[in-house]
């Protein structure tokens, strides 16, 4: 399979809006960057008329390939296609809004010999693959680094221990002292959660809360030292009274 992708924007000659070349290119980048690769995508521009617009861009071929694969899988159905993500979704649909651009008949899609028009039908699946998930009963863990007690909206941050994105957390007043009191520690809080398209939680209306013990620090000799004053030792410092109590 080639890795050129190449996009045809239909319409008449010299009467189509120049912003659609530009729009073409942003959301055909948005989808590439988006397709999980081991190096980052780079795109490099092989082809651009006007006219009836057309333009070229070449990327490494495993890119390419799952660009299309990623495609064909969208015109046939619902759902996150292999290696994209749902930023590279919403490039397609990004794409398929090209064709609102004045002069802009229709848009097609075109790697080797693999033909896709890029339409409503298509955008619809791309649209339908990511809608918010429902809000499910669940829970996250992972360490609470961020604590707000605005009386407009009371809310947290944890970070995922799963996968390190930040997960916004509100919460009732009844778990005020509990959240601020586990500030900084690795906790569980469970309650509605939201998730995205890529089913990952984005925000927790927190239930409960619990403190994973075993984060909790153990007590070092610096957390101690002093705690006991200079009394015991009748005013001596702890060297000195420990060479008296050999002699």
């Amino acid at each position: 399979m080639t890795n050129e992708i190449r996009i045809e924007l239909d319409g008449p000659h010299g009467g189509i809006d120049p912003r659609a070349v530009a729009d073409t290119i942003l959301a055909v980048e948005k989808i590439l960057r988006h397709i999980s690769g081991v190096n980052p995508a780079e795109l490099n521009l092989t082809e651009l008329k006007i006219g009836s617009a057309v333009i070229a861009v070449r990327v490494d071929q495993a890119r390419a390939e799952a660009f299309h694969d990623g495609v064909d899988f969208l015109a046939n159905g619902d759902g996150i296609p292999r290696c994209w993500s749902a930023e590279a979704v919403a490039g397609l649909i990004d794409l398929e809004r090209v064709a609102t651009r004045r002069g802009v008949k229709a848009i097609r899609l075109r790697i080797g010999k693999s033909i896709h028009m890029i339409d409503g039908a298509i955008a619809q699946h791309a649209k339908n693959s990511i809608m918010p998930l429902p809000v499910s009963l669940g829970s996250v863990r992972g360490t609470l680094y961020r604590y707000n007690n605005s009386p407009s909206k009371r809310s947290a941050g944890i970070k995922d221990y799963r996968t390190g994105a930040s997960v916004e957390v509100t919460f009732p007043h009844r778990l005020q002292s509990d959240i601020r009191a586990a500030l900084d520690y690795e906790v569980e809080i469970w309650g509605r959660v939201h998730r995205d398209a890529d089913d990952q939680v984005t925000t927790v209306n927190a239930e409960g809360i619990e403190v994973i013990e075993s984060s909790r620090a153990a007590v070092t000799l610096d957390d101690v030292a002093g705690i006991l004053g200079t009394t015991w030792t009748d005013g001596l410092d702890a060297v000195e009274w420990v060479r008296r109590q050999r002699d």
